[in-house]
């Protein structure tokens, strides 16, 4: 190979690559107004939902929360995922809204276990 081809190759290719990266697709992720549409958000809210009530079962056996405050932190759990169901009867999907007020719930039920279970250290 001569010098002029490898060079041409490496010039080529130092052009060339910036303008592959810059092409590249974005990250699927929740997009645009209030009013759109989320798709595949359900499984964030589950996996949430799940790993809460985990929790609270979990410092209700080591006793950290006692009886009075693992139904108190049950029955949030359940408003939230009741609350969840209706949005959803709607038309089957959240909005971005939608889903932004049931992580905001989620957070504060969150922040409610986590006080819950050092009460009784």
């Amino acid at each position: 190979m001569s010098l002029r081809t490898v060079l041409a190759t490496a010039l080529s290719i130092g052009l060339l690559a910036p303008i592959a990266f810059a092409q590249s697709p974005q990250p699927p992720g929740p997009q645009g107004s209030p009013g759109q549409r989320a798709r595949g958000i359900s499984i964030t809210l589950n996996a949430r939902q799940r790993l809460q009530m985990r929790r609270i079962r979990t410092g209700r056996e080591r006793g950290a929360i006692d009886r009075a405050e693992f139904g108190r932190l049950v029955a949030l759990e359940r408003a939230i995922r009741v609350h969840e169901q209706r949005l959803r009867t709607s038309d089957g999907a959240l909005t971005v809204r939608e889903r932004l007020r049931l992580q905001r719930e989620l957070n504060r039920a969150g922040r409610a276990i986590r006080r819950a279970g050092r009460g009784r250290r």
